[in-house]
């Protein structure tokens, strides 16, 4: 009984991630691991960790023909964006998620760093609605 006792006061916040309920009804959201981004008094942004599609940056992203890695479905929903979650400390411009974890950055920055191999790709997860 603690554990639903402090639940319900855990507030949302940068960083934390969120598990949707076992039944809820929004497919977007079915089964969901979404980790919170931002969270102000205009909403919340996160990103769906647990929804690989089948598309991969390589194929969608001339830039980064190097990337062969899946991208994930959900995060903010605006068509044609590409968003990326990573663990890059030195790319200018990325928010700081949780310590060593970040949001965005500069893009141009990011393909330079993955063109002379200064990242690897691993350290890199990108998100769409496609």
């Amino acid at each position: 009984m603690d554990f639903f006792k402090y639940a319900n006061k855990v507030l949302p916040q940068r960083g934390r991630l969120l598990l949707s309920e076992p039944y809820l009804a929004d497919p977007n959201f079915e089964r969901s691991a979404v980790l919170l981004t931002d969270h102000n008094d205009l909403g919340s942004v996160g990103f769906i960790l647990n929804k690989p599609s089948e598309s991969r940056v390589s194929e969608i992203m001339n830039d980064l023909k190097g990337i062969d890695s899946r991208i994930f479905i959900g995060g903010p929903v605006e068509q044609d964006t590409l968003h990326f979650i990573h663990r890059i400390d030195s790319l200018a411009d990325a928010i700081e998620i949780l310590p060593g974890l970040y949001w965005g950055g500069n893009f141009d920055q990011l393909v330079s760093m993955v063109d002379t191999q200064q990242v690897l790709t691993t350290d890199i997860k990108f998100f769409s609605w496609l």
